[in-house]
């Protein structure tokens, strides 16, 4: 008899469902508040298709988790957005209280489950513990949020208090139930489910007699307004205004449920300006904008999932990533943001704020807004600095990022938490970083296409072994050739080289692009990095000779070796005693002056050199340097320039109207984009740019029938950036000889 009614009462849930098959993943969530805890002890044990029901049709909060035993406490993490679904596997060294005490917490959050599942009886002692210890969680019935039912699935029919129809959801939704498994877990769900029924039994209930029936939903409220406005709200004429907010707020939403396109969308956005009112009318009534209390935490949470709904009624998703890089000028944070239109209508994205824990305040990080038309996608890339003792790498809302997204005529706010930011001890990084591709012939050749390669180097810690995936994705026109996909790495390694190949055509246009490398093991992105690739004209002929002195960091070697320029790097014996005639050009890179007392002896030999015609040309110096090591006395500060500070004393100078006509405006404005420039106090040399008074930026001294350059502009940083501008400078500087 009790496995007849189980069977009635499935059966009838079974055809409503078929139903509302209309209500689509990313809006059935706004449906109810409920949350569910299921754990299991192996991955095969999980039911999917109860999964499935919960999250996908009824709008649950579905957290799946496991335990096992590890050398330290660890939490590996996966998320959907689209089906409000989670995955954790935690790993702990032993069973004490405190260890299960954390697990509850970092699993639950801030607000308790309503219902805990188990998989079965389980075999481990981590997950038996986890067990008792929640069974035993004490039960508050004035709380909102409070575990009101415990399931346990078994293999005993006669004990059962819900049978599911297992057999027949897999049949009917095993694409469905598997692109959502595939969200969150490496075990993808077998297609024959066994047995036709999966039976659970209940383990404990808070629910009072005769309120509860044989299902896991019976008897648990869907909506939580009411309760919290009931508990936290004294005033019964307050609550009623609340009430009548809510029950406007359910009429849109309950309209974008029954419609379809840019109606659905448009309810969704009327749904989201209800909510903004229920929350101006909070802050009003409490005299203060506290979104730490209770309600507005509800409140807040609601319009994260409208807005999660919104945007993927429209078509639009958002992707953040975050890594933490250790860099020369100390820890960086690195957040790569992305909006990939998929839709139907134009959306304006950019602005986005930061708002870590260590600040009362945000900060803006981009102000800028883009249009994005549908399929396309606006890509961005930002560099923060992190304070090292303040960043809290295991803790909630820790790292928040917002924005804003203009659809339909409406502006919708979203969030990016990194609630349990774990850095890793990867990294891959492009050697070089950025691509100059010179111009295509104007010719109507549809396969016109040029051969380049990118150099990934990933470093890992040396224990370290097993596969990864490489992923590369590139902008249009830019195609990626061959490449190892997956990497096999070994203990004893610290460092893996990865060559890509490349093709660009000639539909890339003028305008930056950017290929991203991601490092993907364990379901997660271990590491990434962004190389950049644009097209510009610049003319530096190959034969000339060019002599180079090194700096640090390379970049000066990267470009000279993309444009095809004609270099060798020379060494301190050289500078000595080689024979300067061999070169038509001797260039310091920045920071090449760096450690050379030893040489003041050049000194005379440079003046010699260009004398006879030679060029010498110093970029940005850094670091301090002996003063007796060039022909002329150059004394250096790095600074950033004040607006309208640099002045040109020379426009029809030949570095700026050569093959390539340098637009001065945007290279100053290119100039001022968080670089730091090195003006100097030149003598003799007379100024091209002019810092202030009494410094230049570039500056000309003349030796017979060669010159020498100083130019304090970060010109190999600028380049790095693909400042078209800054590119057109350094040709016409290695191009120009004085004549």
């Amino acid at each position: 008899m009790k496995l007849m009614n189980g069977i009635i009462v499935i059966f009838i849930i079974f055809l409503s469902l078929i139903a509302a098959q209309t209500t689509l993943p990313g809006t059935v969530n706004l449906l109810t508040d409920i949350k569910i805890v299921y754990l299991y002890d192996r991955t095969d044990r999980i039911d999917w298709a109860l999964i499935y029901y919960l999250a996908a049709e009824n709008g649950c909060h579905v957290d799946l988790a496991t335990v096992k035993a590890g050398p330290g406490y660890r939490r590996l993490f996966y998320e959907s957005d689209l089906y409000d679904l989670t995955s954790s596997r935690f790993f702990i060294p032993d069973t004490s209280l405190t260890y299960m005490d954390t697990l509850a917490d970092n699993l639950f959050g801030v607000y308790l489950p309503d219902i805990v599942i188990f998989s079965g009886s389980f075999d481990t002692p981590e997950m038996q513990s986890f067990e008792r210890h929640l069974l035993g969680w004490g039960y508050d019935s004035t709380a909102v949020f409070s575990i009101k039912k415990y399931f346990r699935r078994t293999s005993t029919p006669a004990k059962g208090n819900v049978y599911f129809k297992a057999r027949q959801y897999a049949e009917s939704f095993y694409g469905r139930i598997e692109k959502m498994a595939r969200a969150v877990s490496e075990q993808l769900p077998d297609s024959d489910m066994g047995e036709v029924y999966s039976v659970y039994e209940s383990a404990a209930s808070n629910i009072a007699p005769g309120a509860d029936s044989p299902s896991f939903l019976c008897g648990i409220d869907r909506f939580r307004f009411d309760r919290i406005t009931e508990k936290y709200i004294a005033s019964s004429v307050k609550r009623a205004v609340f009430r009548q907010n809510r029950e406007r707020y359910v009429s849109h939403l309950t309209r974008a449920l029954e419609s379809k396109g840019l109606t659905r969308v448009t309810s969704l956005l009327d749904a989201v300006e209800e909510m903004k009112k229920i929350r101006q009318t909070y802050y009003y009534q409490i005299g203060s904008i506290d979104s730490t209390t209770p309600v507005a935490k509800y409140i807040e949470k609601t319009l994260t999932s409208l807005s999660s709904a919104v945007f993927y009624e429209a078509g639009v998703d958002y992707k953040g990533r975050l890594s933490i890089r250790e860099t020369a000028e100390g820890r960086k944070l690195k957040f790569r943001a992305e909006i990939d239109n998929n839709g139907f209508m134009n959306v304006k994205a950019g602005w986005l704020e930061f708002a870590p824990s260590w600040s009362d305040s945000a900060v803006i990080i981009d102000s800028t807004w883009a249009e994005v038309t549908p399929n396309n996608s606006l890509i961005r890339e930002y560099t923060i600095e992190v304070p090292p003792k303040l960043l809290k790498e295991a803790a909630e809302e820790s790292l928040v990022f917002r924005g804003r997204i203009v659809c339909a005529g409406n502006e919708v706010a979203f969030e990016y938490r990194a609630d349990a930011f774990e850095r890793s001890p990867f990294a891959v990084e492009f050697v070089p970083d950025f691509l100059i591709v010179k111009p295509f012939p104007e010719l109507q050749i549809d396969h016109l296409v040029e051969q380049a390669n990118l150099k990934a180097i990933i470093t890992k810690p040396s224990e370290f072994s097993g596969p990864v995936r490489i992923e590369v994705s590139t902008p249009p026109g830019v195609f990626s050739g061959a490449y190892r996909e997956e990497v096999e790495l070994r203990a004893g390694e610290s460092a893996v080289e990865l060559r890509i190949p490349m093709v660009v055509t000639g539909s890339i246009g003028t305008d930056r692009h950017e290929v991203v490398i991601n490092v993907i093991g364990d379901g997660r992105t271990l590491a990434s990095d962004v190389a950049r690739v644009r097209q510009v004209e610049y003319f530096i002929p190959s034969d000339k000779k060019i002599a180079l002195v090194p700096g640090a960091g390379g970049v000066t070697e990267d470009i000279l070796m993309q444009t095809g320029a004609g270099y060798g790097i020379v060494s301190d014996r050289f500078l000595k005693a080689g024979d300067y005639e061999l070169y038509d050009m001797i260039l310091f890179a920045p920071g090449a002056a760096a450690g050379r007392g030893s040489l003041d002896v050049i000194r005379d030999r440079l003046k010699g050199y260009m004398e006879f015609g030679g060029v010498v040309i110093i970029l940005a110096q850094p670091d301090e340097w002996p003063e007796s090591l060039f022909p002329v006395s150059i004394h250096a500060a790095g600074r950033k320039l004040a607006p309208g500070e640099p002045k040109v004393r020379d426009r029809n100078h030949p570095i700026f109207n050569g093959k390539a006509v340098v637009d001065i405006t945007r290279l100053l404005k290119g100039l001022s984009d968080g670089h730091s420039a090195y003006p100097a106090t030149v003598f003799p040399g007379e100024k091209i740019l002019e810092a202030d008074n009494n410094t230049a930026l570039i500056s000309e001294t003349k030796f017979g029938e060669g010159h020498l350059i100083y130019c304090g502009l970060p010109l190999p940083e600028m380049i790095r950036g693909l400042d078209v501008e800054a590119i057109k400078l350094l040709s016409n500087l290695l191009t120009y000889s004085g004549m």
